[in-house]
């Protein structure tokens, strides 16, 4: 008794991929940035739609139940392939995959009248096989996606769609029939490609949520306006390197905008955020490699140099004290203005040291420039004299 139906599977197949691609389409839809989901549920909607062909083929003319059918699948082939470049948000394959398709359903029209079921057979795994080898490629494009185990998941399952469809082609040469749907010797592979290609399709579903899964834990490190780490994220970091790296010298610099509140007050919110904007620019272009840099919030910072000896931590925390002192600020529809800042600079001392204790004498070295009368850089060891440009308590610059 004959327990696996190939129509039934096939069916199972249809009516299981439908409703995935579906989602695919809605779940596009709601998140229209990722324009993949989008090309993974039109894929398999033309893929379903090959299949249904595929399984009424014994009541249609060999036009729609051959030619159209497989053409229909050589373009899911193609859109899975173009998802995947899209995913990895490279310039899309168009020309190449257009020219596949339109290439193989020619050759499926030519077949038509001058082959036969089993030539057909002979070449679909073949074509298979190529696209799956352009998926495959675009996958693994990135070197460091080699390594990671939901892109080697969603690998080793092409690669085992590429095993069943091979397995049916030389099956089907040497039991060639006029429907491979009614071939009762494929049950077992017509079952596992039914499996196989929808753990395909949720696998690069899981790859969109790992994506977007990534993105949402970087949001939640960084500050919004100004690209620079947060406080929870600069800890983190801090607290890290401070672990691998126990015997090295660091400094912490502790900033507060000088004044900030003039700026809100007199020029609006807007400007007021163009300035913590272009302390962020002038930060990550007058800090060395390796510093780690963020806003703490309000109009705070703080900057780790890493492995530095207190000379040059000064004269790092002088250069941006400088640089941003001297610098213009433009907001749109509001006059350019300066701002200052001042800046408490505390060395860790030794191993023992803990990232709060550092916080503790860099505040302290913080409001020390603040009561000398700002725009200056102090430091909790006797390093240099406090230097400014400006005198104290002068309120900012405007043009």
């Amino acid at each position: 008794m004959q327990l696996l139906d190939p129509f039934t599977l096939y069916f199972l197949l249809t009516a299981t991929l439908l409703l995935l691609s579906l989602l695919l389409l809605l779940m596009g839809h709601v998140h229209p940035h990722e324009r993949s989901l989008r090309f993974w549920g039109v894929s398999g909607l033309l893929g379903v739609s090959g299949v249904a062909l595929l399984m009424a083929r014994d009541v249609l003319t060999p036009w729609l139940g051959v030619v159209a059918a497989n053409s229909l699948l050589f373009a899911s082939f193609a859109g899975t392939w173009l998802g995947l470049a899209e995913f990895q948000l490279r310039p899309l394959p168009w020309r190449p995959a257009a020219t596949l398709w339109g290439g193989f359903s020619l050759l499926w029209i030519v077949l038509l009248f001058h082959g036969d079921t089993a030539l057909r057979s002979l070449l679909y795994g073949p074509i298979y096989l190529l696209f799956a080898m352009l998926t495959l490629h675009e996958l693994f494009r990135v070197p460091a996606h080699r390594q990671r185990g939901s892109y080697r998941l969603v690998g080793g399952i092409i690669l085992l769609l590429v095993a069943s469809y091979l397995y049916r082609t030389f099956y089907m040469l040497q039991h060639p029939v006029l429907n491979p749907l009614r071939n009762t010797g494929l049950p077992l592979q017509q079952l596992l490609a039914s499996m196989l290609e929808f753990a395909k399709t949720l696998g690069l579903l899981y790859l969109v949520f790992e994506r977007m899964q990534q993105r949402l834990e970087q949001m939640a490190m960084l500050d919004a306006l100004t690209g620079l780490s947060n406080r929870r994220a600069f800890e983190q970091q801090v607290k890290a390197l401070f672990s691998q790296q126990q015997h090295c010298r660091h400094a912490l610099l502790m900033m507060d905008l000088d004044l900030f509140k003039r700026i809100n007050d007199n020029h609006g919110h807007q400007a007021g955020d163009a300035a913590l904007q272009h302390v962020a620019a002038i930060l990550k272009i007058a800090l060395p490699a390796g510093s780690i840099s963020a806003r703490l919030g309000g109009e705070e910072f703080a900057v780790l140099l890493h492995d530095v000896a207190a000379a040059q931590a000064w004269q790092v925390a002088e250069a941006v004290r400088s640089q941003l002192a001297a610098s213009w600020i433009s907001a749109p529809g509001q006059a350019s203005f300066q701002i200052t800042t001042s800046i408490g600079l505390a060395i860790r001392q030794s191993p023992a040291q803990s990232l709060d204790a550092l916080y503790h004498d860099a505040d302290m070295a913080l409001y020390d420039a603040k009561q000398r009368g700002r725009n200056l850089v102090c430091s909790s060891l006797p390093l240099y004299p406090a230097a400014t440009v400006t005198e104290p308590g002068k309120p900012v610059a405007v043009r």
